[in-house]
C-alpha cells in the first residue's frame, strides 16, 4: 500500500512540477545590412561684407513674399474686437468708481463695517456692579 502510494503520489507531483517549469527564449538574432554612405562636409568660410550681402538679399525676398501675401498691410478692427474693448472700458470705469468709493468713505473715518461705526453702548455697565 506504500508503494501504491508512493507511485500516486509521484504521477500527481510530476504535472505540478511542469507547470512551475521556467522556459527561456533566447533574444532573436537581427542583422540589419545597410549600403554605405558617404558623408562630405564642405566649409565655406567668406568674408563678412558677402554674408552680409547675403542676408540683406534674403531679407529683401522675405519682404517681397510678404508683400505679395498682403500680411504687411494694416488690418482694422472688426465690430467684435471694439465691442469686447468697450466693455472692457465699462468694467474698468465701473471698478474705478467701486474703488473711488471705498477710498472715499475710509478717508472720511468710516470703515466698511457698520457695527464699528455706531457710537458704544452705555447699557452694558450698569448690570455689572456690585449688589
Amino acid at each position: 500500500m506504500r508503494l501504491t502510494l508512493a507511485i500516486v503520489a509521484l504521477l500527481l507531483a510530476a504535472p505540478l512540477v511542469a507547470a512551475q517549469q521556467t522556459v527561456t527564449i533566447p533574444p532573436p538574432d537581427i542583422n540589419v545590412n545597410l549600403p554605405p554612405m558617404e558623408v562630405t562636409n564642405e566649409i565655406t568660410v567668406m568674408p563678412d561684407s558677402v554674408r552680409l550681402e547675403r542676408i540683406a538679399a534674403a531679407v529683401e525676398g522675405i519682404a517681397a513674399i510678404l508683400a505679395e501675401c498682403g500680411c504687411t498691410q494694416p488690418q482694422g478692427t472688426t465690430y467684435v474686437e471694439r465691442g469686447v474693448q468697450g466693455a472692457f472700458m465699462l468694467a474698468a470705469f465701473f471698478i474705478g468708481f467701486q474703488l473711488k468709493g471705498i477710498k472715499d468713505n475710509t478717508d472720511h473715518g468710516k470703515s466698511s463695517d457698520p457695527i464699528q461705526d455706531e457710537p458704544p453702548s452705555e447699557d452694558y455697565g450698569e448690570g455689572s456692579g456690585s449688589h
